[in-house]
């Protein structure tokens, strides 16, 4: 039998075969429950994917050393990282940076599939509204939402609520 691979024709192979590797991703990820072993696991796969990643409210309640090292090696620098924010990455290239504005509304498509990242003066943090789900932060910390936009679907999400700690914490999604 002939390779497929790249040809016309087999797209739904390719497809498949995404969807097994992005099961792999979220496993890996999964397995994890410390922030800093999350963030190393998310440094190395990110490049693969769609990131959308905020640092809320008093996020560096534990130090900078609980972020920075990781954060720096996905493409936020220092003075960005000092000011907190909602960064959009696509294959470790920043697209969107929200600064530390009190209120910004940012619309993008993820494939095929709506992207809504904004905040009004009056609330603490930020909306980041992938389709119709809305991954709003309710801690001081970091929430970060992987994206894959081959197939269209988010691949994980995860949160720290800083005052308790570092462990890793997830919203449950429909497969």
């Amino acid at each position: 039998m002939a390779d497929g691979r790249g040809s016309g024709g087999y797209e739904l192979w390719h497809d498949h075969v995404r969807y097994v590797e992005d099961r792999q991703t979220r496993y890996y990820l999964r397995e994890v429950s410390s922030l800093e072993d999350y963030l190393d696991r998310l440094r190395d796969v990110a490049g693969d994917y769609t990131l959308i990643l905020s640092l809320n409210g008093n996020y560096r309640a534990q130090g900078d050393d609980v972020y920075l090292p990781y954060l720096t090696d996905m493409g936020i620098d220092v003075d960005s990282y000092e000011n907190g924010g909602v960064w959009l990455i696509r294959s470790g290239d920043v697209l969107y940076y929200s600064q530390s504005a009190q209120k910004f509304q940012y619309y993008r498509e993820l494939g095929d599939t709506d992207c809504n990242i904004y905040k009004d003066e009056d609330e603490e943090f930020p909306h980041i509204v992938v389709e119709d789900y809305d991954f709003y932060p309710t801690s001081n910390g970091i929430s970060a939402v992987l994206f894959d936009e081959t197939c269209d679907y988010v691949i994980d999400d995860m949160f720290v609520n800083i005052y308790d700690g570092t462990a890793v914490e997830r919203l449950e999604l429909d497969e």
